[in-house]
């Protein structure tokens, strides 16, 4: 008899990578930075940064998106230097983290869309 064996993952929810239109303007150690996103989920986020910052670390983050006002607080769980960081979310209103989960739905219906511009539609 085969079993089937899942394989675990780090993360509690699957991340959506986001090809561009989400910015986020964060807070970290007295520095502001503006930075795009490049995948989320309603538990952390993926942002474009030139220069690595600290595990651990704790980040101010303020989503600059037509949706709505959503801000947080995360943490810094990696660093890819030249690349981003990986932050997970540590503390977000519940308003502001319907209103994410709001954007992600769209932006993944809007992934799911034909791109009239690219060949095949896709």
């Amino acid at each position: 008899m085969l079993k089937t064996v899942a394989k675990t993952s780090r993360r509690c929810e699957s991340r959506l990578e986001i090809s561009d239109g989400v910015w986020i303007l964060w807070c970290c150690s007295g520095r502001e930075m503006v930075s795009t996103v490049q995948n989320i989920s309603p538990g952390g986020l993926f942002v474009e940064c030139a220069s690595p910052r600290p595990f651990g670390a704790t980040v101010e983050v303020y989503f600059l998106v037509p949706d709505g006002k959503i801000a947080g607080e995360a943490v810094v769980k990696h660093s890819q230097t030249g690349r981003g960081i990986g932050l997970s979310l540590t503390r977000i209103l519940e308003t502001d983290r319907l209103r994410m989960v709001g954007l992600i739905k769209r932006l993944r219906n809007a992934s799911l869309k034909p791109n009239p511009h690219r060949p095949g539609g896709c």
